[in-house]
């Protein structure tokens, strides 16, 4: 979940992305990879061994998955955000307009349909 919504990494830089561009020695990737981390670890692994040992669940299992995907995560928030697969403002369309985010009206579309989505596959509730 926190690697989807926060999947428009570069995609605010706007002409700011310019100077990450041209600078040929810049780790911009690997830097913004280690602070997604850090931001996002810490709570991932105490809910995840609080939430474990409630249940009870599988120790191995568990403590094996949550490196391979916080990893994966902080490996696929850079890589959708350059190649623009979410729907966003993006910084040359934007309008004049200070109350409208951009002139792609498909964008907004884009984000309907991921809401919807999200809310078709959803766990039910047993009635």
């Amino acid at each position: 979940m926190a690697a989807a919504m926060t999947s428009t990494l570069y995609g605010t830089d706007g002409t700011a992305l310019w100077l990450t561009l041209m600078t040929t020695t810049a780790s911009d990737v690997r830097g913004r990879q280690l602070a997604w981390l850090s931001a996002h670890a810490p709570v991932a692994i105490v809910l995840t061994v609080a939430f474990t040992a409630v249940t009870g669940g599988p120790w191995p299992l568990i403590l094996a998955l949550l490196p391979a995907l916080l990893g994966g995560a902080a490996g696929l928030v850079p890589l959708i955000s350059v190649y623009g697969l979410v729907p966003g403002t993006d910084p040359h369309r934007r309008a004049g307009n200070p109350l409208r985010t951009s002139e792609d009206d498909d964008g907004l579309t884009g984000l309907a349909m991921h809401g919807t989505g999200a809310w078709v596959v959803k766990p039910q509730a047993p009635r």
